[in-house]
């Protein structure tokens, strides 16, 4: 099934074994079957936050956890935005939130 519609909110692409979901020009997703990568436009720069950083340009407190507190490593960003124990067959330890107060 190959059509092309004229107004849309997104497009899907398939190449192969890989796949692209465009929300043009806002963001760009491409998925291979192991990983997704998330690309976003210029427009999107300082209007999120989450696991992928908040793209403001500034390298600082990019690992920051669900309750914003600023960890040390990925493999600790891991662990503080895996699901819930009760999703999980194993006991996730997240790590604790080191600061005082989180990041705003």
């Amino acid at each position: 099934l190959n059509k092309v519609f004229q107004n849309y909110l997104f497009k899907i692409i398939r190449r192969q074994n890989s796949f692209t979901l465009t929300f043009f020009p806002q963001m760009m997703l491409n998925y291979d079957g192991n990983s997704v990568q998330v690309l976003a436009g210029p427009q999107m720069k300082g209007q999120h936050c989450g696991m992928c950083g908040d793209y403001n340009r500034n390298t600082y407190h990019e690992f920051i956890d669900p309750q914003m507190c600023s960890l040390k490593t990925g493999d600790e960003m891991a662990l503080a935005w895996t699901l819930d124990n009760k999703y999980c067959s194993q006991k996730i330890t997240k790590p604790a939130c080191a600061m005082k107060e989180p990041i705003p």
